[in-house]
């Protein structure tokens, strides 16, 4: 990042201060989600193991796996893909948020 945009950011902040706005903080990891096929979709965690099973169309998200940025959350998300293991992937999100 260059320091331009690092400034920038920074005059961003203060403006946000004195106009009594707090900035939003940056998700701090990241969850993948998924859309089950239509007929079904077992999954197993690769975190811990755990199997599931979902209905048809259901969304679900990685379990017990996240990660730190969304750039690794995508990556291991089309590692699986290349593995021709996944249903329908659905993004990287922030933690708590859905798509």
């Amino acid at each position: 990042m260059s320091g331009a945009k690092i400034i920038e950011g920074l005059k961003e902040a203060v403006e946000l201060a004195r106009e009594g706005k707090a900035m939003r903080e940056p998700p701090k990891r990241w969850k993948n989600w998924w859309q089950a096929a239509d007929d079904g979709e077992w999954a197993q965690c690769r975190g811990c193991g755990e199997v599931f099973l979902f209905g048809p169309g259901e969304w679900f998200t990685s379990h017990c796996l996240s990660f730190a940025s969304r750039d690794l959350a995508e990556t291991a998300a089309q590692r699986a893909a290349e593995l021709g293991e996944t249903p329908e992937y659905l993004g990287a999100f922030p933690e708590g948020e859905r798509p």
